[in-house]
């Protein structure tokens, strides 16, 4: 058995070395001067009248005895060392604990305290004196938990469930602090039992006042930039649909007269020249491509079957115009409810999504079969009546993980929040995309 404390103590003193040098030497001068004037020899006529009381056999004894002293002096002296290295040990798992012990409880961020059955502070750490707004623990010190709480009654029943030997754990507590101050805190609460008797009670408290109004100024902050969003949106549709008025109203009817003069001058039979006619037939063809291109970017810039057909009607006139350019993809949509009395801001947004969506499939997916859902199936997640709008294909997928999502799918995610909608997509590499969206219905009268 090694005892490190032993070794240090004996042999690493160099006094107790010089005494035991000592002991040595003395008993090596006894052992020669006995040999050298036979002093047991002379012993024997002092002892030989006491022969009957085995007087003569003492001095054998005394050596027996004085190693048996030894012996058990040394068995005692391992103890005390055994015993010393054990002491030292638990003094060093004290000093252990104590650092310990200052870690988590004294030098702790959130609030430790313990209370009396009824809740009377018995003892605190400097957090939770903090949160309850005393200069000390020593203040907080006596003051019962019912005076901090908000809501009285609150307290009672917390109390209750406790003695029911129930935890008590909340998300989100009020309490007063002593100056009056509104304090929102994390709580976990516990009680300890003895012989089926309440001892004390174990609080646990975390401020979070400083995390909850830095919520509620992201949410204000949030709040305001989906408005600016959505305004900016409807903005960009009204320079659109003014866009597409003003290349109707104007371009068009000049493409239209152009179109008209070279008709007449090319039916001008015997009038005009070869040359003539072959003009007039090239004006014609260009204005009527002119108009055609121009037709296609008021499509783009203002959906024309939006305004005079509904989003119904809109929806499917899409989908068909991409079924005749990708015949070789099979396109279903799936419209399950009347979408009629849908304010423009939503009308435009799921046009312009499922538009976008379609885009996103023609050009990236690879896909053979592309389903459109649409519905109002009621109250959904968002806490009001929504309309649900799904896009799935099964084209080649992405690693959402890993890559990147473009320019496309950010704008639409834009416009669902702007909308104060959820917009989330699942996908797996080879296995196709789904798009699952859900807006808050907005009627006409409504801003």
């Amino acid at each position: 058995m090694n005892f490190p404390h032993l070794s240090h103590l004996f042999w690493m003193r160099p006094a107790w070395r010089r005494d035991l040098l000592i002991v040595f030497a003395i008993t090596l001068a006894t052992y020669a001067l006995s040999i050298k004037f036979e002093l047991s020899e002379k012993l024997v006529p002092f002892t030989r009248a006491f022969e009957k009381y085995q007087i003569d056999e003492l001095p054998m004894v005394l050596i027996v005895m004085l190693l048996s002293m030894i012996w058990f002096s040394w068995r005692r002296l391992k103890e005390v060392g055994i015993e010393l290295s054990r002491r030292i040990a638990l003094e060093t798992e004290l000093e252990k604990s104590e650092r310990q012990y200052r870690l988590l409880f004294v030098e702790n961020f959130s609030g430790n305290l313990l209370a009396s059955p009824n809740g009377t502070l018995r003892l605190s750490n400097p957090a939770m004196a903090r949160i309850l707004g005393c200069a000390s623990p020593e203040q907080a010190v006596g003051r019962s938990l019912e005076e901090f709480y908000a809501q009285r009654e609150l307290w009672r029943t917390h109390l209750r469930l406790l003695h029911d030997g129930k935890r008590v754990e909340l998300d989100q507590l009020q309490l007063i602090n002593a100056a009056g101050a509104p304090v929102t805190v994390m709580a976990k609460m516990m009680a300890n039992f003895s012989m089926g008797e309440v001892t004390e009670l174990h609080v646990y408290l975390t401020d979070i006042t400083e995390l909850k109004s830095m919520e509620q100024k992201l949410a204000d902050t949030l709040a305001q930039n989906r408005q600016l969003s959505r305004q900016q949106i409807m903005l960009q549709e009204e320079e659109r649909k003014s866009m597409a008025r003003e290349l109707h109203d104007e371009l068009g009817q000049y493409l239209n007269a152009i179109k008209l003069d070279a008709v007449f001058i090319r039916n001008q039979i015997g009038n005009v020249t070869a040359d003539v006619h072959s003009s007039a037939d090239s004006i014609v063809e260009i204005s009527t491509r002119i108009y055609d291109v121009v037709r296609g970017m008021m499509r783009k810039l203002r959906p024309v079957a939006l305004d005079e057909l509904g989003l119904t009607s809109a929806l499917e006139h899409m989908v068909q115009s991409w079924r005749e350019r990708l015949p070789l993809i099979d396109f279903t949509v799936r419209i399950e409810t009347s979408l009629e009395g849908f304010s423009e801001s939503l009308n435009i947004t799921l046009y312009r999504l499922v538009q976008e969506a379609l885009t996103n499939v023609a050009k990236h997916a690879q896909a053979s079969k592309v389903n459109v859902a649409l519905g109002r199936p009621g109250p959904g997640g968002l806490g009001a009546e929504c309309v649900l709008l799904s896009i799935s294909d099964d084209g080649v997928g992405v690693d959402l993980p890993e890559q990147k999502l473009g320019l496309g799918i950010v704008g639409m995610r834009e416009r669902v929040e702007a909308l104060g909608g959820e917009f989330d997509i699942e996908s797996v590499p080879g296995r196709g995309l789904c798009l699952k969206i859900s807006i808050p219905v907005t009627l006409e009268d409504q801003p």
